[in-house]
This record gives structure tokens, sequence and C-alpha cells, in this order.
């Protein structure tokens, strides 16, 4: 695949060796399936402007030019759509003429997409496919591939601390994260407000420029809460959003969607649903799940319901991407075809989880399983007690990234015992 160049709107290339149209990376992995497997002709192509006009330089040379790292003219999100359309008129005259009796549903798919890519913009994924590895296709990852869900920083009196934050977010795009959440549960979102949310959204993308997403949390089980919260963070600045399942009222899976959508339509941001229904009491039913993945904003989804079969079902059923929630199954996810981890353990080892997530793509189970391994013991010292935000400020402030392990109530402190234990752990592992 030709690489190197980007089109203004910072979109990764569409197009192979020899002008052929990289259908995977603007449609999704999910969806390469549906597509003809052929490369497109050349009155195809003419049908969607790659030999003149504003993609000029989309044809043959232009695809070798950006090998060697030339700007391509032209926006990706304009010949997405242009691709999305030609495609979707290429499958329904397909299935008319074999399959007249057929419901187009390769064409729904396409159409599906469009609207997706009309909302956000072409699949925008780290590295479609490994050099020199064609047969290991990585997934779509719309929210990067190793996410940490950073903690607050606070001063010991218990205000924000953003001169930690910005430098804490640093350190970790440099430990091995491509993108953060901030305002997620990690970051106690329940007990910090609207403004000290903006601020940290704003601090974050400020620090880290474009080096790492910045996904905000949205999360909240009063809607019109979290609408504000997601439009806030939305004029911050942030990427996308973290939504939450509504916790402690339980609604029904009728009112779960209503809020959700609510959510979605608020802002222009893409989403990553949060499925955790230890901590919520409300998990995301098949049909739900299935609703909520039509609509255009949402991409994606951070399951921490431990079911990792069911996951895997259901980002074959529904083609959202799919994220670990549980560090402990960080690597059955990977495995299994999850796009990346959203993760608190990241806190010390995203760059392990990094390393984990390419030997996967590599194909190189055996060295992610021994990644996985070397993991378990700060992964069982940071969340084996439940207590994964205390604890990660703990092991950040052992290790000099934060001068204060402050929380907010109803949070407190890790008791000396449990620090001593999470010191000794981290000495062993070499990461103090």
């Amino acid at each position: 695949m030709a690489g190197g160049g980007r089109a203004r709107d910072g979109c990764a290339p569409l197009l192979a060796h020899c002008g052929v149209i990289d259908l995977v990376a603007v449609l999704g992995a999910q969806q390469s399936p549906l597509l003809p497997r052929r490369e497109l002709d050349g009155g195809e192509q003419r049908g969607i402007g790659l030999d003149g006009g504003t993609h000029g330089d989309v044809r043959a040379g232009g695809a070798r030019g950006r090998a060697g790292g030339h700007p391509r003219s032209g926006t990706g999100r304009e010949l997405a759509e242009q691709v999305c359309a030609l495609v979707g008129r290429w499958l329904r005259h397909a299935d008319q003429a074999n399959e007249p009796a057929r419901p187009a549903a390769r064409a729904h798919a396409v159409d599906r997409q469009l609207q997706r890519v009309r909302a956000v913009g072409p699949a925008r994924p780290k590295e479609r496919y490994r050099q020199g590895m064609s047969t290991h296709a990585s997934p779509s990852r719309s929210f990067g591939s190793v996410a940490t869900a950073m903690v607050t920083p606070f001063h010991p009196d218990g205000s924000v601390d953003l001169d930690t934050a910005a430098a804490l977010a640093v350190h970790l795009v440099e430990l091995g994260c491509d993108a953060l959440v901030v305002n997620g549960t990690t970051g106690e979102s329940s007990t910090t407000h609207q403004p000290e949310k903006d601020a940290m959204v704003r601090v974050v993308l400020d620090a880290v420029g474009d080096r790492a997403m910045v996904i905000g949390g949205a999360g909240s089980n009063d809607t019109a809460h979290a609408v504000r919260m997601a439009k806030g963070q939305q004029a911050a600045g942030a990427h996308g959003l973290l939504v939450v399942t509504p916790y402690y009222n339980r609604p029904s899976q009728r009112g779960a969607q209503a809020h959700i959508e609510a959510i979605a339509e608020a802002t222009e941001l893409p989403i990553i649903l949060y499925d955790i229904p230890g901590r919520t009491g409300l998990a995301l039913g098949d049909e739900t799940l299935d609703r909520l993945a039509e609509h255009p904003r949402v991409l994606a989804v951070k399951d921490a319901t431990g079911n990792v079969p069911g996951g895997f079902e259901r980002m074959a059923r529904t083609g959202l991407e799919y994220y670990s929630g549980d560090d402990d199954l960080n690597f059955a996810w990977l495995a299994h075809g999850a796009s990346g981890v959203v993760s608190v353990v990241g806190h010390v080892l995203a760059g392990l989880f990094a390393e984990m997530v390419e030997e996967v793509d590599d194909g190189d189970l055996v060295a992610a399983r021994s990644a996985a391994n070397a993991s378990r013991r700060i992964v069982n010292a940071i969340m084996g007690g439940g207590q994964g935000a205390v604890m990660a400020k703990e092991a950040l402030h052992l290790q000099g990234h934060l001068p204060s392990a402050a929380v907010r109530l109803p949070l407190v402190r890790a008791e000396p015992h449990e620090t001593a234990a999470l010191k000794t752990v981290l000495l062993e592992e070499g990461l103090l």
C-alpha cells in the first residue's frame, strides 16, 4: 500500500500501488468482505474523478509519488464519499443482474459506511497492513491501539493539578500510548466538574498535540448532564467521546439507547461505547447494540463485560470496533480481533501493551502471550483490589510522575500495606 502522504484533512492515503483503490482503508476492515474482489477498471476510476479535477494527482504515478512522502491534493473525506457511492452502485447493479430476488444487503452496508464517512471521515487506522506481512491484516482503529484511561492529578488540597496533567500526558505518549481517555471513570469523572473537565481536555491537547487521540468521557446517569459534558469537551477540542451506559437508575434497554443517541446527536464527535455492567448495573443488550451500531457516529465499544466470546460474536455481527476494557483480558481480546485496549495499567505498562498489539498484528501469538504473562503481576497489583484509579495514582506517585496521589471522596488513598505491596511488585518488575 502506498504510504507517506496525507490529504489536507489528515486522512491516510486511500490508494494501493498502480492507482487501485484501497477499499479497506476507505470502508474499514469489517466491511471489506462485502466488496468486489477485483480492481476498479479505468472507466470506474474516471467515474470518481481519479484522473482530473480536485484529485488530479491521484493516479498511478501519484500513488507511487506519495510513497516517497509527497502530499496529495484534495481531501480524504471527499474521495471516500465518492468511492462509497461508486461501490454502492456497483453492488446494486451486480445484485440486480445476478440475483434479482436477493435483498441488496451488501449495498446497504456500503450506504451505512458512507453515512459514517460523511459524519466522521474515512477510517484512519494506524497501519492497515504491516509492510512485508500482507497475510496479517490489522483491524481498523478509530480510537488508536493503546489508550490509557488517564487519572486526573490533584494537589493535596483536592484542586486539579493541570501542570502535572500535561506532564503526565506527555509521559504516557512517550511510553507508548497513541490515545488518551480524559475525564473517564479512572479520571474520577463522578467528582470533577464541567470547567475542570474542559480544562483537562485543553491542557492534554496542548501537551500532546497530534501525537495522540484525546477522547473525552461523557458519562452520567442524567442524560442532560451527559449532553452538556459532551458539548463542552467538543468545544475544548476533544477528538472523540467515551460514553458509558447510565448507572444506578438502571433504565430499560430502550432508555439506554435513547440516552446514548441523545449524546451522539449533541456533537459531531465519534463515539466509543463503554459497556461495564459490573459497575453500572446495566448491560447493553444485543438488539440495543445492533440499533446503536447503525448510528454513523457510534464506531466502537470498550468492553468490560468479561465475556470475550460474546464480544467476538458481537464485533463480527455489528462491524463495530472492540477495545479491551479489562487489563487481565487484553491478550484474549486482541487475539480475538479487538482493535486495541483502553487500559488503567497502561499508566505503567503502555509500552508493553503496544508491543503486544504489534505482535498480534504480526501473527506472533507466542510473543504476544509472553508479553501478557509479563504484565500479570502489575495488572494484579493495580487492578486486583478493584481500586484501579487509586492504585494507578499510587504507582505514578511512587515513580515520581505525580507529586501527590490525592483522590476525591468517596475515594480514599490506599492503605500503607497496599502501597508497600505495590512498591515491592514495581521494584521486582524493574519499574522503580
